[in-house]
């Protein structure tokens, strides 16, 4: 819900838009979806504030042009997840 403030709607907004994808009986009002901007906005902070001395992270950058009709075939992408990590890697293989 919060793209759809990027997207410049208001809180009255939400509920007939909302109702388009999970019905109109769903509890959707305009002051529920005040209170759920107010929590997110307060998880937001605590999450933006939290103390992170103690941890370490790396940081990668990549970028680069890809021919996406050339390479339909030889992508592989592995989720890494379950190696404690947050992310993918992108392996290519040689035509």
């Amino acid at each position: 819900m919060p793209l759809l403030y990027l997207h410049g709607l208001s809180t009255g907004d939400f509920v007939p838009a909302l109702g388009q994808f999970l019905g109109t009986s769903n509890g959707l009002s305009a002051p529920v979806i005040t209170k759920l901007t107010e929590q997110w906005t307060a998880e937001q902070r605590a999450f933006a504030a939290r103390d992170l001395s103690g941890v370490d992270y790396v940081y990668l950058w990549a970028d680069g042009i890809v021919r996406h009709e050339a390479l339909h075939d030889r992508v592989e992408v592995e989720d890494l997840h379950h190696s404690g990590c947050r992310g993918s890697r992108v392996k290519l293989r040689a035509a």
